[in-house]
């Protein structure tokens, strides 16, 4: 074990000692235990100085100061794999892929349709192929090294992969029209609504009507489309298969979903594209999830036992933003912010329930950040304001924040201050919080001209 004291964490991979560290030891894996302190004097936010954190920790003086506080730790992991594997895996996969361009290139020549076809393969093996070229250090070696054994990997794991069902409509449509419905009351101040839906009951004109806001949506879209090359058609690959399947879904499937929900999509004038953030955004992170390949495997090779994981989180390591890159992935003993009196079990069991997946990771980086903050001095408020956006290191959805701030309304001490200040970014006075699924986080350009954020206070890491 190291123990080193840096003026920031960021600094950690610089630091000479863990360089050697790394260099002499060759881990697989490695953990990070991040013990962040603050001394609390006063003054403005700063990180602390060489000198001071020398001062301070010479013989644990830190640990008997009045004015410092040490936090909660967070713990990093890192995952650097085993070269012989994965460099035996790579160059197969890059070449697989390599094949699958020149076939979807082909397609995307004879014209729109045949491009359109190759659309649920395109998705499945782009997903699959980047999830292994960033995060392929992460997962058991030993699966891998199974893996790289197939003459065609990529395309062994994407067949799996397309049968585990993570690219059907069917349940993302349901979800949105439950959204849609427990909004019934709501909707004109959460979408555009056609004028023309206001007091019309019967049913089959409102099908009419729907079918009307769909066929020009799409017919938009398609415009927009046709303006892309090949590689901008493969970047926007998710987003137009998602849309075609719920164009598809609404337009000619509607006896798989409730009338009366479908009547309430009718009032809506682009019933696609104001839900576009979460319904897209959530594949788009099967790039950099874990959780459904790590499933996979073990299915893929039932006789393959890998190492234990010293650290015992495999299955919830999610949202690797970089193969070489650590996740602040935390353990999920105690809660690291202040729960409402009586609501530590509820929050440790829904927490355990769900495990520790990017919006836990957020609700807590958040918390604490914004906790810190008012410590200093801040309303909740201004704390919330001026770190949401810098508590978002994985890249989370409008959805994924939505229901951060929801769990943190409901557990967090401070939770009726906050949903009071995320209700009135949206102009709403109600009961509640505004729907999670509907609304994407505030842009950083709307950020309050007064609230701008401080420099970081004085912390030393551990």
């Amino acid at each position: 074990m190291l123990d080193l004291f840096v003026p920031d964490s960021g600094e950690l991979d610089q630091h000479p000692a863990v360089q050697e560290l790394l260099a002499r030891e060759q881990p697989r894996s490695f953990q990070i235990v991040d013990h962040p302190c603050w001394y609390e004097n006063g003054e403005p936010n700063r990180n602390a100085t060489l000198e001071e954190i020398a001062a301070w920790t010479k013989d644990d003086a830190y640990l008997h100061m009045p004015g410092m506080t040490v936090l909660p730790p967070t713990h990093y992991y890192r995952y650097f794999g085993n070269p012989e594997v994965l460099d035996t895996l790579h160059p197969k996969m890059q070449a697989e892929y390599e094949a699958y361009r020149g076939q979807w290139n082909a397609a995307f020549s004879q014209g729109k349709d045949a491009f359109y076809e190759k659309l649920p393969e395109i998705c499945v093996v782009q997903t699959v192929y980047c999830n292994l070229e960033q995060c392929s250090a992460s997962y058991d070696q030993e699966y891998l090294a199974a893996l790289a054994e197939e003459e065609t990997p990529l395309t062994t794991l994407a067949q799996a992969y397309d049968q585990g069902g993570y690219f059907e409509i069917g349940p993302n449509a349901s979800l949105l029209l439950e959204d849609v419905e427990l909004n019934r009351e709501k909707l004109a101040e959460y979408y555009k609504l056609d004028e023309a839906a206001a007091g019309m009951t019967d049913h089959a004109a409102l099908m009419e009507l729907l079918d009307a806001h769909l066929d020009q949506e799409y017919a938009g879209l398609e415009q927009q489309w046709s303006s892309l090359d090949f590689d901008g058609a493969l970047d926007h690959a998710i987003e137009m298969y998602t849309f075609r399947q719920f164009y598809q879904t609404f337009r000619f499937e509607k006896d798989q979903y409730p009338a009366s929900s479908l009547e309430l999509m009718a009032q809506l004038k682009e019933p696609m594209q104001e839900n576009q953030s979460w319904m897209i955004g959530e594949r788009v992170l099967y790039e950099m999830s874990l959780d459904e390949i790590s499933q996979l495997l073990p299915r893929l090779y039932p006789d393959v036992v890998p190492e234990d994981d010293p650290w015992g989180m495999f299955g919830n390591r999610e949202l690797f933003t970089r193969r070489d890159a650590p996740s602040d992935l935390e353990t999920g003993s105690a809660p690291s912010f202040r729960i409402r009196d009586g609501m530590e079990k509820n929050y440790l069991e829904l927490k355990a329930e769900r495990g520790i997946d990017g919006i836990v990771r957020y609700v807590e980086r958040w918390s604490q950040m914004m906790e810190q903050e008012i410590k200093d001095g801040a309303s909740v408020a201004e704390a919330a304001e001026r770190t949401n956006h810098s508590a978002d290191t994985d890249g989370i959805t409008g959805y994924m924040y939505g229901q951060a701030v929801n769990l943190l309304c409901n557990y967090w001490e401070h939770g009726e201050e906050l949903r009071q200040w995320h209700n009135q970014k949206y102009h709403y006075s109600g009961e509640g919080v505004v729907n999670p699924a509907i609304l994407t986080p505030p842009a950083k350009e709307d950020a309050l001209p007064d609230m701008e954020p401080e420099e970081p206070g004085p912390a030393m890491s551990q």
